[in-house]
Order: structure tokens, then C-alpha cells, then sequence
């Protein structure tokens, strides 16, 4: 079933500070989708029992097509699609022109209410982009090098890569941080990757850390959630032992059309040898791939589309961890 666009929106659009809330960028990731209408029919039990909200809180779907087949995305992805031309094609293109992709749509639709939203900002504005991924392992944090940024990664209480964003072009998380939308007042940028795709748990990591967010930003009290110290406690030990930051160094990019496998059994942050047999492509008439250092594995795939196959880093004292 395609969900509605509008997730939640709860709050006055000109007091205090704004989360924006993104589920279902990628339609074979529901998780954002039923934590924000968890967090969202939560929080507008409390403001109908007469709380008021120090600020806004909206939450919205991203590939609605992709998200009622259960695919990462129809024809594109939409989160490599923020920039270039094909922003401009979103921008410019008529709601209900034909011709292009399918998700060019999403992208203009999602984009509109967004900049909807950011234009009526009187206060610091937060983007939080609700993700998971194909292989098993702890939630964690992509954010930019900024010092708010790290701020709420911190409230969130689970690892934060840096460098990352940077290594993927077209991204929602890259739009948003680089001003890419209009907005009067400082903003945050963070995705969360809350877990494997179709774990109940990852729901729980989303929707945990969408009640941290808000209270950290002074949209909703403390006392809003009767949930909120277990919510810190589950992230806290999903997160346990590892890394607060860790930085992205490698990228192993796919050619369009690669076939490529990863080995069974990689999960998110482990540890990896160089020279470590870590998947197989076949790429030039076949080879294996091998990590190219000592490192932490982030975000293998384990699924038929995406243009990365894994991600290498270091805790960012330089230590693999």
C-alpha cells in the first residue's frame, strides 16, 4: 500500500525549531516510514490532551511507488537524484508531466513540501532521513563534519561516520546541509541507518531516536514519552563497544551492470584485515574483492540494487576498533 505523503505534522510552522522527519527514501526500507507514524500518532495524543510543542515536528514519506512494491526505487534512486540535472528537471518539469523517470515525481512533490516547510522556519531547522540497510548490524549515524551536526548525533547516542556523505553524490542529506533548499536560519543534517531492512528492531531504533531528536531540539519535553530512558538505554546497547565516530576512507563503487556478491556473514562495523577476501564481481572477466586496509566494514550489500558495495573506515582516533 502506498503511504500518504504527509506522515505527521504537528506544531505552529513559525515557533521554536523544525524537524523534518524523511521515511522510505528507499522503498525496501519501511522502517522510517512506521516509526515517524508511531512517533507522530504519539505526540498528537499528547498535544490533543492539551501538551504544547516548543516547536515543529513533520514527518514525510520518500518513495511512495517504491515503498507499495517493496523496491528500492522504480526507475532511479531517489537519493542520488538532489542535484545536477535532475533536480533541475524536478524544479522545472509541470506536477504530471510525463516522460523520465517515475521517481522524478517523488523528488518534485517531496521537494515542495520541504521547501514548504523550510520557508516558514523562524528558527534552526533539523533534517533527519530515516535509512537502514541489507546487512545486519548496529544503527549508526552519517553526518557532516559540522558541531551541531555531532550535537544531536550525540543525543541520538550511536556512532557517527564522517566522510561519507561526501563519497555518494545526489544525496538528500547533501542537499539539505549545503543550504540546497530555502531557509532563514541555521540547519542540521544527519541520516540514520537504524538497522537491517525488515528487522521490527530497526523500527524501534528509528522511532527511539526520532523521541531523542525531539527533545534535544526542545520540540517536545522530556515527559512527552514515557518511553524516552528506555529508548536511550536501547540505543545505547546496540551501540555498546563501538566507536563514537568513525571515518570513511574507502568506497567500493559498482560499475553500471556489475555483477557483484559479497561474501555471507559481513555485518555493519565489523572488523576486516587488508588483503581480506571480501566479496566477488565480475568485473573484468571476474575478480575478488579484498579490503584494501585494516578497517571497519559499513553498510555491505546484501541486496540486488545499489551502486556501492561496501563502505571502509577507521575510528577517527585512527584505530580500526
Amino acid at each position: 500500500m502506498r503511504p500518504p505523503r504527509i506522515l505527521a505534522a504537528l506544531g505552529a510552522p513559525d515557533r521554536g525549531r523544525l524537524l523534518i522527519a524523511i521515511g522510505g527514501l528507499h522503498g525496501n526500507e519501511p522502517s522510517g516510514v512506521k516509526a515517524s507514524l508511531e512517533v507522530g500518532a504519539e505526540l498528537s495524543a499528547r498535544v490533543d490532551a492539551g501538551l504544547e510543542l516548543g516547536g515543529r515536528f513533520v514527518a514525510l514519506a520518500g518513495n511512495r511507488g517504491a515503498l507499495a512494491v517493496g523496491e528500492r526505487y522504480l526507475d532511479r534512486d531517489l537519493n542520488r537524484m538532489w542535484a545536477g540535472v535532475d533536480l533541475a528537471h524536478a524544479e522545472q518539469d509541470a506536477p504530471g508531466a510525463g516522460g523520465g523517470p517515475r521517481e522524478r515525481a517523488e523528488l518534485r512533490e517531496l521537494k515542495t513540501e520541504i521547501d514548504a516547510e523550510l520557508s516558514r522556519a523562524t528558527d534552526e531547522v533539523c533534517l533527519l532521513d530515516l535509512h537502514s540497510t541489507s546487512a545486519p548490524g548496529a544503527p549508526f549515524c552519517i553526518i557532516g563534519d559540522a558541531p551541531r551536526n555531532l550535537d544531536v548525533a550525540a543525543a541520538i547516542g550511536v556512532p557517527a561516520l564522517l566522510g561519507l556523505e561526501g563519497t555518494v553524490a545526489g544525496t538528500l542529506l547533501a542537499h539539505f546541509g549545503a543550504g540546497g533548499a530555502p531557509a532563514r536560519r541555521a540547519r542540521i543534517a544527519l541520516c540514520l541507518e537504524g538497522g537491517e531492512n525488515q528487522s521490527p528492531l530497526t523500527v524501534a531504533h528509528h522511532a527511539a531516536a526520532l523521541r531523542c531528536v525531539l527533545v534535544e531540539l526542545g520540540i517536545a519535553p522530556a515527559e512527552a514519552f514515557a518511553t524516552l530512558e528506555d529508548d536511550r538505554a536501547l540505543l545505547a546497547r546496540a551501540s555498546h563497544g563501538l566507536p563514537a565516530c568513525v571515518e570513511v576512507l574507502y568506497r567500493h563503487a559498482l560499475a553500471r551492470g556489475e555483477s557483484f556478491s559479497m561474501l555471507p556473514g559481513f555485518s555493519n562495523f565489523q572488523a576486516v584485515a587488508a588483503g581480506e577476501l571480501l566479496a566477488r564481481s565480475d568485473r573484468a572477466g571476474g575478480m575478488d574483492v579484498r579490503a584494501p586496509f585494516d578497517g571497519l566494514l559499513v553498510m555491505p550489500r546484501y541486496q540486488g540494487r545499489g551502486e556501492d558495495g561496501f563502505f571502509l573506515g577507521r575510528a577517527a582516533d585512527g584505530a580500526p576498533a
